[in-house]
């Protein structure tokens, strides 16, 4: 047995905090590439900040949805990009609301309803 056989790794509660922070950002970050790619037009009239405050509160509103993968949050960013930042709370997309709270529906499933009806509501 060598030293690393007898040694106890401890990660406090604040270290994994910490690591869960800096994933965050990655992911914040390579969504806000995403979506300069995709969103030009309306990411070229932000400044870089903006833009990172817009897909933040993106995903803390998903967030709110019970929505945790990487996939539903950045589905969840790209409608906020299609029909405006709010869209979940604005009457005119009552629809969207329905969607987000539906009780019972498993949240990726509830993202690709929110998208197949975002899809028809820009036709």
């Amino acid at each position: 047995m060598g030293i690393l056989s007898s040694m106890t790794l401890v990660i406090r509660q604040a270290q994994l905090a910490t690591f869960g922070e800096a994933s965050l950002h990655r992911f914040e970050s390579r969504l806000c590439d995403l979506v300069r790619q995709h969103w030009r037009e309306t990411c070229e009239a932000m400044s870089p900040s903006d833009l990172h405050k817009f897909v933040e509160e993106g995903i803390a509103r998903g967030r709110n949805y019970g929505l945790t993968s990487e996939r539903d949050l950045a589905r969840f960013v790209n409608v906020q990009f299609a029909l405006g930042a709010g869209f979940d709370t604005n009457p005119r997309y009552a629809w969207a609301a329905d969607v987000l709270k539906a009780s019972g529906v498993p949240a990726s499933t509830r993202v690709d309803q929110l998208c197949e009806l975002t899809a028809g509501a820009l036709r």
